[in-house]
């Protein structure tokens, strides 16, 4: 079992099959680093009103922008390392199909990541404060673990450990990495190979980043005077600064922009941006505390639950079409989907006002035909059971009879939670009134119409308007408080 365990401080494989496929360390490093940081910033996503759902999907669009990031950064400083007799070598080179893609430079990987969050954030319309408060941690955590795969690799090291050093350093590093730091690797100083110990600063900067990504988690809890969207300013200086005056004068393999040394310029500008962006942003660009965002946010949950039941929990719009055309017309009479159409723009309400018989049709074939009406966007059951334990106020607003919404809640198996339903029989069934009837004041209504949002928005009522994915930018323009795909969303928003 120990021959195992220190094995893994040995190689650079992880897993080998056939001598085809290997899995490295460096890979799995970088792999659990972004894990570690999805789950932290999902945690801290819920404290600070971030919805999940549009944060994952940039998140795996940042990560591989962020890698292209970090090989043309490296390349653009040591093009000469990728150069081969044909351009075409020499771009498979680059893109690491020839020898893989040993040479990333975080510092592009930065850059890219800081770019990529201000767009994605003007493109989604969320606030890029708030995202940088979960991105710097997981930067930070990236790294960390990032550099235990440099140490699998044994690259990214300092220069030799002098015998005094190695004194000190071996008494408080534990052997297996002062053992995996001692190889034969070329030493810029007598210009000439040499087997010996190596400074681990893959270590020295793990360290650093770790104590920084406590200032973090710390500060953001315990300091009051810590506002929304400091925490990207404070990693770029703390890294900046680490890298820069603490790591680089180790290292033994710098990049170079013509004659200055990358690995030291770029650092100390971000830690100089960092400590810039920190002073203006409490005197000039003041932004709210971030225990204000936190509390704000615990205040925001919702105290009732409404929904549409048609078009959000049903979509019964193809049984309703063939019910108008059951208590309307004879089974051999052609009628244009336009005529249907015009019927259910009107209201049944309205079409059926002078005639009952027809209307007792059309209600008796809809509670007949229920079982035909398609679930519109998954089970809202959960969502539903969920506030009931929470004891809130929940009901349903919908354009049908409740005899008919009384089937429909039923066949949804939801009878047992909705207790309240605002339907057409009532002399107002609208949205104004569900807000006066329920009389709470943080109410999130459950839409499909852009209409309902519009109205909500106008009634100071939290909306999810539930929509496709391809119509998400579109949905934009009614004002809704969130968009969602699906019922699992609103867990995000509610913070269970």
């Amino acid at each position: 079992m120990l021959e195992v365990f220190f094995k893994m401080f040995t190689d650079r494989n992880l897993i080998e099959f056939n001598d085809r496929i290997t899995i490295t360390y460096y890979a799995t490093c970088i792999l659990l680093g972004v894990i570690a940081a999805v789950i932290l910033a999902v945690i801290e996503m819920k404290k600070i009103g971030l919805p999940k759902s549009p944060i994952i999907d940039g998140t795996i669009v940042c990560v591989i922008l962020c890698i292209i990031g970090a090989r043309l950064y490296y390349v653009i400083c040591d093009p000469g390392q990728f150069k081969e007799d044909t351009a075409w070598d020499t771009f498979l080179n680059i893109i690491g199909v020839k020898n893989g893609l040993s040479g990333l430079s975080i510092t592009g990987g930065v850059i890219v990541a800081v770019v990529f969050i201000i767009v994605y954030a003007l493109v989604r319309k969320l606030d890029v404060w708030k995202i940088f408060d979960v991105a710097a941690p997981g930067l930070l955590i990236g790294q960390i673990f990032g550099r235990w795969g440099n140490f699998f690799n044994q690259e990214a090291h300092g220069g030799p450990i002098s015998d005094g050093a190695y004194k000190v350093l071996s008494k408080i590093i534990p052997p297996f990495i002062m053992n995996r730091m001692y190889f034969t690797d070329f030493d810029v100083v007598s210009n000439t190979n040499i087997t010996t110990y190596w400074h681990p600063t893959f270590l020295y900067e793990g360290l650093w980043n770790t104590l920084g990504l406590i200032l973090i988690l710390v500060g953001r809890r315990k300091f009051k005077k810590v506002r929304s969207g400091d925490m990207i300013g404070f990693y770029l200086f703390w890294y900046g600064i680490g890298r820069a005056l603490l790591i680089e004068p180790f290292r033994t393999d710098p990049l170079y922009f013509g004659p200055i040394k990358a690995n030291i310029l770029m650092p100390a500008i971000f830690a100089v941006c960092g400590l810039v962006f920190l002073i203006i942003r409490h005197t000039v660009w003041k932004g709210k505390y971030y225990h204000e965002v936190v509390e704000e946010t615990l205040s925001n949950k919702p105290e009732a639950l409404l929904f549409r039941l048609e078009d959000v929990c049903v979509n019964s719009k193809a049984v309703v079409r063939n019910a108008y055309y059951h208590a309307l017309y004879k089974n051999n009479e052609f009628v244009s989907d336009s005529e249907l159409n015009d019927l259910i723009e009107k209201g049944y309400k309205n079409v059926f006002l002078d005639n009952p018989q027809g209307y007792q049709q059309f209600k008796s074939y809809l509670i007949d035909h229920i079982s035909e009406m398609r679930t519109a966007h998954g089970d809202i059951r959960d969502l539903v059971k969920l506030f009931f334990k929470q004891d809130k106020a929940i009901a349903c607003i919908t354009d049908f009879d409740k005899d008919i919404a009384l089937e429909l809640i039923s066949a949804l198996k939801l009878e047992k939670w909705v207790t309240l339903i605002i339907s057409a029989d009532l002399d107002d069934n609208s949205i104004e009134y569900a807000k006066k009837v329920l009389n709470r004041d943080r109410i999130l209504f459950i839409c499909a119409k852009e209409e309902d949002c519009l109205i909500s928005y106008n009634n100071g009522i939290k909306t999810c308007l539930v929509t496709g994915t391809k119509h998400y930018e579109a949905a934009t323009d009614c004002n809704p408080t969130n968009i969602i795909t699906n019922f699992n969303e609103v867990f995000d928003i509610i913070y269970e």
